[in-house]
């Protein structure tokens, strides 16, 4: 598994550790490996490829994480920019600090989204800062 982040300015600030780093948990659940935190949020993706699940979510390519202001209109808002290039999302799911605090978006597509969908996401109102998670494989 590998983190891009955003931009080369990015920090991801919400997820680094002391070290500035960034920090992520994971466990084996039933023989499949989880990501279950990103920095101080809690999230549960299954990370093999092939592994056949409806809840918690299955990361076999790239995973969009956004940190972004608790507040209405931010999903749609990434996921318009999404479909407006044509690319599929397999699953979305939020983890919050606080309501209307931070939380982090992590939305599955197929595939890598284009350079030009990486660049419109900062420049959304509310969004913060984004990382890429590819799976394995990827």
């Amino acid at each position: 598994m590998t983190v891009a982040l955003g931009t080369s300015n990015s920090k991801f600030s919400a997820v680094l550790n002391s070290e500035g780093d960034i920090s992520v948990s994971g466990t084996v659940k039933g023989g499949a490996p989880f990501l279950t935190s990103v920095g101080n949020f809690d999230v549960d993706l299954v990370i093999e490829p092939g592994y056949c699940c409806v809840t918690p979510v299955h990361v076999p390519g790239t995973v969009l994480l956004v940190l972004q202001k608790d507040r209405p209109g931010l999903i749609a808002a990434v996921g318009q920019e999404l479909a407006e290039a044509s690319v599929n999302i397999s699953f979305m799911t939020v983890s919050r600090t606080q309501p209307g605090k931070d939380a982090v978006m992590a939305i599955g597509v197929d595939g890598q989204p284009p350079q030009s969908v990486l660049d419109k996401i900062p420049s959304i109102s509310g969004i913060k800062e984004f990382a890429l998670i590819h799976g394995p494989h990827q």
